[in-house]
C-alpha cells in the first residue's frame, strides 16, 4: 500500500483573477491533482488547471437522440403494426401525439 500525500497548498483570493493566476502557477510547478473551490464559477479556471473538455455532454447528446428514436419507433410500431387502435378518428401513425409521451420517457 503506498503511503498517502499529506501536501498541500490553501489560498484565499478576493478576486476572481488572482484565484487564476494561481491556477496557472500551481499548474507550472507540476502540481496535476488539484483543486479551487469558489463560490460562484470563474471563467477560464478549467483551462488554467489544465484539464481537458468532458466527453460526457458529447455522450449525453447521443444517448437523448438514441431514446428519442426508440421511443418514437416502439409507439409507431404498437400503434400501426402491433395493435392499432382509433381514437377519435386520429390516423394510427399521428406522431404529434406521440411526442409528450417520447418527452416522459
Amino acid at each position: 500500500m503506498m503511503p498517502i500525500s499529506t501536501q498541500g497548498v490553501l489560498g484565499h483570493f478576493y478576486e476572481p483573477a488572482d484565484a487564476l493566476a494561481a491556477a496557472v502557477k500551481v499548474r507550472d510547478a507540476g502540481w496535476k491533482h488539484f483543486d479551487f473551490l469558489t463560490p460562484f464559477p470563474i471563467h477560464g479556471m478549467e483551462e488554467a488547471m489544465g484539464q481537458k473538455r468532458s466527453w460526457l455532454p458529447y455522450v449525453t447528446a447521443v444517448l437523448a437522440v438514441c431514446g428519442i428514436l426508440f421511443a418514437q419507433g416502439l409507439q409507431n410500431y404498437v400503434m400501426v403494426w402491433d395493435w392499432p387502435m382509433n381514437f377519435g378518428g386520429k390516423p394510427f401513425a399521428a406522431w404529434p401525439a406521440f411526442i409528450p409521451i417520447t418527452f416522459e420517457a
